[in-house]
């Protein structure tokens, strides 16, 4: 039997990505390095191969700067052999503050 093909989005308003290729190279255009970013990710309901999943995604600002802050929930679906064949993120970036508008 052949593993299905995965497909992933992304985003606000995601984009749809049809094979492992696209994928990777549409994660690999943000490519950030190991150590500049913290994330927390955990399950928020399981049915069966379908799974949604929560966290952040921390960005810390660079030189001082604001860094950017990420909510985001994931949508997932496993394939019969464990493999994930499907895959949607949605995210919000957390707003600047009124004091860091200003400055």
């Amino acid at each position: 039997m052949k593993p299905p093909t995965p497909s992933a989005r992304g985003g606000a308003i995601p984009p749809r990505y049809e094979d492992n290729q696209a994928i990777v190279e549409a994660w690999l255009e943000e490519d950030d390095a190991p150590e500049s970013w913290e994330a927390s990710y955990e399950p928020f309901a399981i049915d069966g191969d379908r799974v949604v999943a929560t966290g952040w995604s921390d960005y810390p600002g660079r030189d001082g700067g604001r860094g950017k802050k990420y909510f985001n929930c994931f949508l997932l679906q496993f394939a019969p052999d464990g493999r994930c064949a499907e895959f949607t993120e949605y995210w919000m970036q957390e707003p600047a503050t009124a004091t860091e508008e200003s400055s």
